[in-house]
């Protein structure tokens, strides 16, 4: 709509955080009826002409009621003029010859209605001061900073309160190192393989079976006789075994449950394959291909598995047809 502004200079309305940006937009002449009609003529210099010649700055050429030079927008001391040297100027209802234009006067020149629209500084926008988001960024920096501080605070204080691990090589043995757990206000364990069943046994507690044996295995190393030791070891090989056969029980149900295929569902799949396996018999005998033929009735067979099953008895008899003649 504004095909011509210019931005005012100037200090920002508040001192505070906004600023206000002001644009001039150029005064406009509206074309309500006649030649051009709906168009917006603005008035880009201090003086145009409108008329039917050609050499105007706005030309009706195809309005005869208009004459070739009819009228004048001019400025004069800060005011807009319109003005025609052989009348035929009407502003507002009331024929004129010289005429200070009003914001919405409404001008005829013979079959043409023009309104006056007079350029007037505008406030479009306004925008943030740059010094409002900084203080923004400022605040998050500072926020994630001190929460950063705080995580690493309890993580320390965590780690504190925890039982530490330290690491010891064992009395007889040079080939592992020995963890043992020292907590605050217990007195420490002097005795290595002591320290390999206590760790065995927090190990044990956690679930980690393979490595309470380990330490078990290696409190026994260093003290064979530690009866401890030996009692949770045998204890745990009894608790394997004993897994062990339970999984293998599973694993022989769950297959006997897999073959077991008694619902009707599961009879009425096995004929419908047994009866394609006859009809493929059939197809094949009378291409003349006895092997064939012979094999997939014997497959009928073994899938019913039923004497009294009268798909049964139509391919025995046809097993037996086929060997009887093969003999021959």
């Amino acid at each position: 709509m504004f095909e011509r502004f210019s931005i005012k200079g100037g200090e920002p309305e508040n001192s505070g955080s906004e600023r206000t940006m002001v644009l001039s937009v150029s005064p406009m002449l509206f074309v309500l009826s006649g030649e051009k009609k709906g168009r917006r003529i603005k008035i880009d210099k201090d003086t145009i002409t409108m008329g039917r010649g050609k050499a105007n700055d706005v030309c009706f050429e195809n309005d005869n009621s208009v004459s070739q030079k009819h009228a004048a927008v001019s400025m004069k001391e800060g005011k807009w003029l319109i003005s025609g040297a052989g009348g035929g100027i009407v502003v507002d209802g009331q024929e004129v010859n010289n005429k200070i234009l009003e914001d919405g006067s409404v001008i005829e020149l013979g079959g043409v209605r023009l309104r006056f629209e007079e350029g007037r500084s505008t406030a479009m926008w306004r925008l943030q001061d740059r010094s409002r988001n900084r203080k923004h960024i400022y605040r998050l920096v500072i926020m994630i900073v001190f929460l950063g501080i705080i995580l690493f605070v309890m993580r320390f204080l965590s780690s504190m309160s925890s039982p530490k691990v330290t690491r010891h090589m064992s009395e007889d043995t040079c080939l592992h190192f020995v963890p043992v757990v020292e907590e605050p206000g217990v007195k420490p364990v002097s005795d290595a393989s002591e320290k390999c069943y206590i760790m065995g046994m927090a190990e044990y507690n956690r679930g980690s079976f393979e490595n309470a044996a380990f330490y078990w295995k290696e409190a026994l190393k260093v003290n064979p006789g530690h009866e401890n030791a030996k009692i949770k070891l045998n204890a745990l090989e009894e608790e394997k075994k004993k897994s062990a056969a339970r999984r293998r029980n599973s694993r022989k149900s769950t297959d006997k449950e897999v073959k077991r295929e008694d619902t009707d569902a599961g009879r009425q799949r096995k004929h419908e394959t047994a009866e394609m396996y006859y009809r493929k018999g059939r197809v094949f005998l009378a291409a003349n291909d006895s092997k064939k033929a012979l094999y997939y009735w014997k497959k009928t067979l073994k899938i019913i598995d039923d004497p009294n099953d009268e798909l049964y008895r139509q391919a025995m008899e046809k097993v037996n047809s086929l060997s009887e003649s093969s003999r021959r």
